[in-house]
């Protein structure tokens, strides 16, 4: 019988986390500034075309004071995802310099309080809609992971009774 691997315990967060560089603060400063680069591309091309959309339906003329939201949101978005992203793997460092290694469950307790912290940045208005989705990305990976260990056979088109089910569940939380 094959004894479990020490490695998780002995293995430093340069090893596992951030193979790049071996020094933690330099980790999430430069994975900070590659989330912002990408989100101000990704946020400013989907509230461009929402803002834009929301304009035209309205027929209203573009001023100064219907760019301030936009901009707002832009920013207020960045920070939502390059926040989460940072906080992620300096959370990973931190967690395991307090335990010595890496434990089950690492993931888990290291990634909850980051993504408690930047989901509370972002707008109340899309917290609800932010749920849904890490829901639904969530029980994707718990079914991927079972169905990788053989615990449960695949299902055709599950991705998509994964979303239903995630979605019955943001529901009745709203209801």
């Amino acid at each position: 019988m094959a004894a479990p691997s020490k490695l998780w315990e002995i293995a430093t967060c340069y090893e596992l986390g951030h193979c790049w560089t071996p020094s933690c603060v330099a980790a999430t400063l430069s994975v900070g500034k590659a989330s912002v680069k990408y989100s101000l591309k990704l946020y400013t091309a989907f509230y461009l075309v929402s803002h834009t959309y929301g304009r035209l339906k309205k027929k209203q003329r573009l001023t100064w004071s219907r760019l301030v939201p936009f901009f707002r949101d832009v920013f207020q978005s960045t920070l939502f995802l390059s926040s989460n992203v940072s906080m992620v793997i300096s959370a990973f460092c931190v967690f395991r310099h307090l335990f010595g290694g890496f434990y089950t469950g690492f993931g888990f307790i290291s990634s909850f309080p980051a993504c408690f912290i930047a989901i509370l940045t972002e707008r109340k208005s899309r917290r609800s809609m932010l749920a849904l989705y890490t829901m639904n990305l969530a029980m994707e990976v718990v079914f991927n992971m079972c169905k990788q260990r053989n615990y449960v056979s695949p299902i055709k088109n599950g991705e998509v009774l994964i979303f239903a089910a995630a979605s019955a569940i943001i529901f009745c939380m709203l209801r």
